[in-house]
């Protein structure tokens, strides 16, 4: 199982994002970034304590750097620290943390991260509704989801706040329109998406400009 440190929390939730991940990451705050990397590491915490999916454990690394987390151990030996260490026993759980990661980052964006109130609670439920979801049996789902979460944070990277359209989300998956509007349709019915701005005249899911954000 792949090892990821508290600290890394937030290179390994950007790094599917490719060449976008280190303008997103530099589009936030010193404290806005410390307030996400900390509520993340206490959502695992939590998350390990609940269902067992997620393993965590100390590991001592190199005290080179100030890192502020409150969830340091207590100093290592030879100038080492101790400090939370994750690692994921299922497939949707390590597929889930990315998306959360990106989405509460690009869709609270000017809204900042550190005095966002129960940033906790938000995060702790758009898991809730994330991590249900499960491939191949929901694949259409993710990947549209996937899709919103990719292309606003690739809007907020370059500085936009375009949110993404049922006709962008159906390009970039170059999938048939009907298997797009499925999955944004269930999407929305479950509460992990929700419309912006309806196209047209009429609440038409599959309108080519109604447009998207991951409800918080």
């Amino acid at each position: 199982m792949q090892q990821i440190l508290e600290n890394e929390l937030l290179g390994y939730c950007f790094l599917p994002l490719g060449e976008d991940a280190g303008a997103l990451a530099d589009s936030l705050t010193d404290d806005d970034a410390e307030a996400l990397r900390t509520a993340l590491a206490e959502l695992l915490i939590d998350q390990a304590a609940e269902d067992g999916l997620i393993e965590t454990g100390a590991v001592e690394v190199p005290a080179v750097q100030d890192f502020k987390s409150i969830l340091y151990r207590d100093s290592g030996k030879g100038g080492t620290r101790k400090v939370v260490a994750f690692s994921f026993r299922d497939a949707a759980v390590e597929t889930a943390l990315p998306l959360i990661g990106i989405a509460i980052t690009v869709f609270t964006h000017k809204l900042a991260l550190a005095t966002l109130p129960q940033i906790g609670g938000v995060l702790k439920t758009l898991w809730s509704k994330v991590v249900v979801l499960k491939r191949p049996a929901d694949s259409d789902a993710i990947d549209a989801l996937e899709a919103v979460v990719r292309i606003r944070a690739r809007q907020v990277a370059k500085g936009g706040e375009d949110y993404p359209t049922t006709a962008e989300v159906e390009r970039h998956l170059d999938r048939q329109t009907e298997t797009v509007r499925r999955a944004l349709t269930r999407l929305k019915s479950s509460a992990v998406l929700e419309v912006v701005s309806w196209g047209g005249q009429t609440e038409d899911v599959g309108h080519p400009g109604t447009s998207w954000k991951v409800r918080l």
